[in-house]
């Protein structure tokens, strides 16, 4: 049996252990704040955050910016878009070129943007986990030294409307739609590639100004990107009935929160362990109500 003081300081070392780490968990703020607001996107909240918030609000992966408080800006690697929608009931963020000029059939995006580049270099994703929605349809800018044999599957532009984008060639084709390197002939290069989430009637007999609408509408994307099905235990996992795999949202608030509770229940079983050893009586005593 243990001694009174024995046991006294056994339960005070373990009960200043827990009040030191519930002290320092504690410490680290929310990434939950009050939401930002720039030009019309009145709701920028988590995980996304504007570069001026508080340092702890949002994800950084998901910072924004705000432009002469009118625009909000999101940066794909050197490029910026401007952001027109956030949506959070199905995680998409919807993306316009500003390049892109509203009265100029002929205008093309300077720089290029494709599903790999998203996969690899970005916390997006062009697959939307968890909800029916399509995922953006690749445009592609291609310049040929003379004419494709599969022409069916492009369109194809004057020299005078591409050559003011800086990019005068002497045959040049658009795609509206996946491409394969089986298309790409005759010592054919592609100059451009960007996206869109617009349909249109049939991706095969598109016609310039349909293209051009498609890229002035933008894309989406998504920020809920694909986890592993091995999940912690504090991560909830979603299986909406159309899809045949688990979606995970780890959560590191959440994550905090459960390490927190654990160690608060380990804490008190071992306080409740040295009790029953110092006053000599069997761990069930304590409860039950019959007399050990």
């Amino acid at each position: 049996m243990l001694s009174p003081d024995l046991l006294l300081k056994c339960f005070y070392y373990l009960f200043m252990i827990m009040i030191s780490f519930l002290q320092t968990s504690h410490g680290k703020q929310s990434p939950y704040c009050s939401p930002s607001a720039c030009g019309h996107i009145r709701n920028i909240s988590y995980p996304f955050r504007l570069r001026d918030d508080p340092q702890h609000c949002g994800v950084p992966k998901y910072q924004l910016s705000c432009e002469n408080n009118t625009t909000t800006i999101l940066y794909l690697g050197s490029q910026n878009y401007h952001v027109q929608a956030i949506n959070y009931e199905n995680h998409t963020i919807h993306l316009t070129d500003p390049t892109i000029k509203k009265n100029d059939t002929c205008s093309s995006p300077l720089h290029s943007l494709s599903r790999y580049d998203l996969r690899v270099y970005s916390p997006y994703d062009n697959m939307f986990v968890g909800h029916a929605m399509p995922m953006p349809t690749p445009i592609t800018f291609m310049s040929c030294p003379r004419p494709v044999s599969n022409s069916a599957l492009f369109l194809e532009t004057s020299e005078d409307c591409f050559s003011q984008s800086g990019n005068y060639k002497s045959h040049t084709y658009i795609r509206f739609g996946d491409l394969k390197v089986s298309d790409v002939t005759n010592y054919c290069r592609i100059d451009i590639m960007a996206m869109s989430s617009l349909r249109v009637k049939d991706e095969n007999n598109v016609s310039l100004s349909e293209i051009h609408s498609s890229l002035l509408y933008g894309f989406e994307l998504s920020f809920l990107r694909r986890r592993p099905l091995s999940c912690r235990i504090y991560c909830s996992c979603l299986l909406p009935a159309y899809i045949k795999s688990a979606i995970c949202r780890c959560d590191e608030l959440s994550s905090r929160r459960d390490s927190r509770r654990e160690l608060f229940v380990e804490g008190l079983k071992w306080i409740l362990l040295i009790l029953s050893i110092g006053a000599g009586k069997p761990l069930v005593c304590l409860f039950t109500h019959f007399s050990c």
